[in-house]
């Protein structure tokens, strides 16, 4: 048992292949190409004395590096923490002590607020992930003993953000996503919504299971978004209401601007919507909002 994201990468790779798995703002990479470099740092994470049991963490904004990751430390049966990428150095360092992480990965913006962690915590940013990978086999590994699995973290509106592990993902929830949502398959999503919350995470997930291209970016930009849709006809988005709102707001100018007749699911999540924000929504682009 390679863990729910070992198991999703392992399985797609062998499924989907060469066909395209994840753009985001380093370009394209495939199924296979996933698997690969997922497997890669698996491998150095075990050379850099990372065992099965430990606790990492990833902060990362949207990108490829946010599952591989998660599914190289599954693989390995190594917990992942998902960072909020708003913390500032007091709040990682605290989560960090009180989660036990002994290694985090981070984007190159956030090197800086690595100065608050402990000493002994083994860091790498962006630039320094070849230390990582580097000649490292891309070959399938074994299963470990207990697969690794995940913690996402509390709002931290009652103090310090808290993890709750998630490892094993409940069928029931996943059967629910998919019995009241008409995902597409072997298409494209486009996923606003962070990767370090359940939504993104989830529906990320759902998406390449489904065969689907995930285009993200770092950064939410409105107009990139609809820019986005249109270019790769994406048939479904993933984003939070103030994003749905931000889109909205570019006005009727601006949306007709860009084809976004592809899109057959409008997925927001996280906080209350609006019946006026719904109503938006349905004027803009149909009754494609769940």
């Amino acid at each position: 048992d390679l863990g729910a994201f070992g198991g999703l990468i392992d399985h797609t790779a062998a499924h989907y292949r060469d066909a395209p798995a994840i753009t985001d703002d380093r370009g394209t990479v495939s199924f296979r190409e996933l698997d690969q470099a997922s497997n890669a740092l698996a491998r150095g994470l075990v050379d850099k004395g990372i065992r099965a049991g430990a606790v990492i963490a990833t902060l990362h904004r949207n990108s490829r590096d946010v599952m591989v990751t998660i599914s190289a430390a599954n693989k390995i049966g190594v917990r992942t923490v998902l960072m909020n990428t708003g913390f500032a150095g007091p709040q990682l360092a605290d989560v960090s002590a009180r989660e036990h992480v002994s290694c985090i990965l981070v984007d190159d913006e956030f090197e800086d607020l690595l100065a608050t962690l402990a000493p002994d915590t083994l860091r790498f940013t962006g630039s320094r992930l070849g230390e990582l990978t580097d000649n490292q086999s891309t070959s399938p590994l074994p299963a470990p003993r207990q697969p690794g699995g995940l913690a996402l973290l509390t709002s931290g509106t009652t103090g310090t953000p808290k993890g709750v592990p998630r490892n094993r993902i409940d069928p029931a929830l996943a059967a629910q996503l998919l019995d009241r949502i008409p995902w597409p398959r072997d298409g494209a999503y486009y996923i606003a919504a962070p990767l370090f919350h359940a939504t993104g995470l989830a529906t990320c997930a759902l998406g390449l299971v489904l065969g689907n291209r995930i285009v993200m970016a770092r950064r939410f930009d409105p107009e990139a978004t609809l820019k986005a849709i249109a270019e790769h006809r994406v048939r479904a988005v993933i984003l939070v209401p103030t994003m749905l709102q931000r889109i909205l707001d570019l006005g009727p100018d601006v949306l007709a601007k860009y084809d976004t007749s592809a899109l057959k699911v409008l997925f927001a999540a996280g906080s209350s919507l609006s019946p006026a924000l719904c109503r938006r929504a349905h004027d803009a682009f149909g009754a494609v909002l769940y």
